[in-house]
């Protein structure tokens, strides 16, 4: 199947299939970086893939810092994520979210869509690309016992509501437990 019409049905399905990839991560209603906090991160173009067979691709945009990011799924099915990388202490995030311009979309199709972020940490070892993504039930039973951490709302899941400010300021308190599931990427050439 042609990447065309991957990209044609992940559109199409995003809402649903978006919604699957959140449940091992924690969604934001805002992202965890600004136009001032990008960072370009070297190394990160290109193809990669991981065990499972799922292969995530990264392109520049004209915006340094900002990327564009085909997702494939073990189906086949391709979904596309604006990215934006930035850096908090010492330590360098992504922050993924359903991209729709540029693609068969229009503003009527674009209020359908919730577009909550995600973000995972991301660091680099032996050529290899490692995305640690945040631990749910930690921050559920964090959350509860700290309700003042941080604004969230909570219904099937924890999903953090917080200003952009806010949000790194948690993440950087939180850093060590907060991130728990690693996915490794290795080129895919």
């Amino acid at each position: 199947m042609s990447l065309l019409r991957r990209l044609n049905i992940g559109m199409r399905a995003i809402p649903l299939v978006f919604g699957l990839l959140l449940a091992g991560c924690i969604p934001s209603l805002h992202p965890l970086f600004s136009s001032e906090t990008l960072v370009s991160v070297e190394g990160i173009e290109g193809n990669w893939r991981a065990n499972q067979g799922e292969e995530l691709a990264f392109s520049p945009t004209a915006t340094a810092g900002l990327y564009r990011a085909i997702f494939v799924d073990q189906n086949g099915a391709a979904f596309v994520f604006d990215v934006g990388a930035t850096q908090i202490g010492s330590n360098t995030y992504l922050d993924f979210v359903p991209a729709t311009t540029g693609f068969m979309t229009s503003e009527f199709f674009d209020l359908h869509i919730s577009k909550w972020h995600s973000f995972a940490k991301l660091s680099q070892q032996d050529g290899s690309l490692r995305l640690s993504f945040g631990d749910a039930v930690w921050l559920r039973q964090f959350l509860n016992e700290n309700p003042t951490a941080t604004a969230f709302i909570e219904d099937d899941r924890v999903r953090l509501t917080g200003s952009t400010d806010e949000l790194r300021a948690f993440v950087e308190t939180h850093d060590a437990v907060l991130f728990d599931t690693e996915m490794v990427l290795v080129p895919a050439n």
